[in-house]
């Protein structure tokens, strides 16, 4: 149980093996549409859960759902009855801010109805095109339409333009705004195809954060969530196409690239979740989930295979609960987790070499046989194959080995995904193999492991050979030379 593995005897398949820490995940499911938009944390361990056909409250405790707002139309248009985003509302801790198909709409959650807003004929927040819908301050929220730039104000009811955005920014290549940063709270924040803005509206002033490297025109690279690292000074931003970026606060200069290009299975990045105690910055996106530590820049890779009901999770739904535990939204419900649980020590495993091959003859390896000698190989022997592991067999499918032969013959393995090498024939001489293993994420977890071993020169081209060929042309020399002196005298 020291690596978390049961290890079970069967009668008829021989021996398996189950990784217990795969249960660290916890998958919540409701009885109709499972693909969960949005997740917002009420009072007492009530989770109000958007999602494709509607708005769920679900009960932590009881685990008893109710569902709201759900289709009754088998015909209808598809995302119609879809609950996109949730926001809470200072009017009255009753009520509730959903965003819907057409718009933004007040629920009352303890009727389980939408209820007129204020001057809602003249709010000009319900209709078609409207998107981007974001708090900007309590019950006020900036949108967007094909059109222009809006603020809303769900005390007054009234909306109005945003002076001078639209002059600056396209709205057809806008994406969404996001919440003000807290260094600049009164400055909105705008994702578009292409960039992330700062807006303050006072001076119409448009200041960069981010700006895709992409010269596609037909494809939006928009940032889909951010979180700021105050203590190492890094703001942390999700793209949909660019992996996660890790800009300066001050200057936005870039830092770190996170993803497909070095640890990550995909550009497309989602929410992010801190877990502050612990270091870690949790990361979503449409495959897999990802554990970044904050202070090395390593992650841990984690998909189905760990435990996980689907490797796509929804965009924008993320939540920590009360109990400290992450949730995050998927096409197939809620994963829900302990983050401390994912906590492990740094010790590093060991690699041993596991077995010894020849094709031109067997050998009786056993382990450490070659540790304080090297293995004596002739001239005539060829096909040697070299195995290893570091018998970590819950994540076997995540190591990658690095090798490196050192010796009248070189070569190097950066990125090996079995555990095994094969040389057909090699140089004589002396040869050193070291062998350490590496996660898919570059973070190595084992002591190097060097085996050593000799390639022994044909007769005929040993040192030895080439120095008695030498005496020999030497003295036949000597002796055509001296018949030749003698001759002439």
């Amino acid at each position: 149980m020291r690596s978390g593995v049961l290890w079970l005897a069967s009668r008829t398949q021989g021996v398996l093996t189950w990784a217990t820490q795969t249960r660290r995940f916890k998958q919540i499911t409701l009885p109709k549409n499972n693909t969960i938009n949005k997740i917002y944390q009420d009072k007492n361990h009530i989770l109000w859960l958007g999602t494709n056909d509607g708005l769920t409250r679900y009960n932590l405790t009881t685990k008893d759902s109710k569902t709201y707002l759900q289709s009754t139309d088998s015909k209808a248009v598809y995302g119609e009855y879809s609950v996109y985003d949730i926001f809470p509302s200072q009017l009255d801790d009753k009520y509730l801010w959903l965003v819907r198909f057409n718009g933004l709409d007040l629920f009352d959650k303890s009727t389980g109805k939408i209820i007129e807003k204020r001057n809602q004929k003249k709010s000009g927040v319900n209709g078609e095109n409207l998107y981007g819908f974001t708090p900007f301050s309590s019950d006020v929220f900036t949108y967007m339409s094909s059109e222009n730039f809006y603020i809303y104000s769900g005390k007054t009811g009234e909306s109005r333009v945003i002076n001078g955005l639209k002059d600056k920014v396209n709205p057809l290549k806008a994406y969404t705004f996001h919440q003000p940063l807290k260094s600049h709270p009164k400055e909105l924040l705008l994702s578009t195809a292409k960039r992330l803005y700062r807006y303050n509206e006072k001076t119409q002033k448009l200041t960069t954060i981010f700006q895709s490297n992409s010269t596609k025109d037909n494809v939006f690279h928009t940032v889909e969530n951010i979180y700021l690292d105050e203590a190492r000074d890094t703001l942390w931003l999700a793209t949909t196409q660019e992996g996660l970026i890790g800009v300066n606060p001050s200057t936005y200069q870039r830092k770190h690239y996170i993803g497909l290009k070095n640890t990550l299975r995909t550009d497309s990045i989602y929410s992010l979740l801190a877990d502050d105690h612990n270091g870690f910055l949790w990361v979503s996106s449409n495959n897999g989930l990802y554990q970044l530590n904050l202070d090395t820049l390593n992650t841990n890779t984690y998909t189905i295979e760990d435990g996980l009901s689907t490797n796509e999770f929804e965009p924008i739904s993320a939540v920590r609960l009360q109990d400290n535990q992450l949730a995050f939204g998927s096409n197939s419900g809620l994963q829900v987790f302990d983050p401390s649980d994912f906590i492990t020590t740094s010790s590093k495993s060991s690699l041993e070499i596991t077995d010894i091959d020849l094709f031109s003859k067997s050998l009786s390896y056993y382990p450490n046989e070659y540790t304080n000698k090297p293995l004596m190989l002739s001239h005539k022997d060829m096909g040697l194959m070299i195995s290893f592991s570091i018998f970590d067999y819950q994540n076997k499918d995540k190591v990658r080995y690095k090798v490196t032969l050192s010796g009248p013959t070189l070569l190097t393995y950066d990125d090996l995904k079995v555990n095994k090498v094969f040389f057909t024939k090699l140089q004589p001489g002396d040869y050193s193999l070291t062998v350490s293993a590496y996660t898919r994420d570059g973070v190595n977890i084992s002591i190097p492991k060097t085996f050593n071993f000799n390639v022994a020169y044909a007769p005929w081209q040993s040192p030895i050979a080439y120095i008695a060929y030498l005496f020999g042309i030497i003295i036949i020399l000597s002796l055509l030379f001296g018949s030749i002196a003698v001759a002439k005298l």
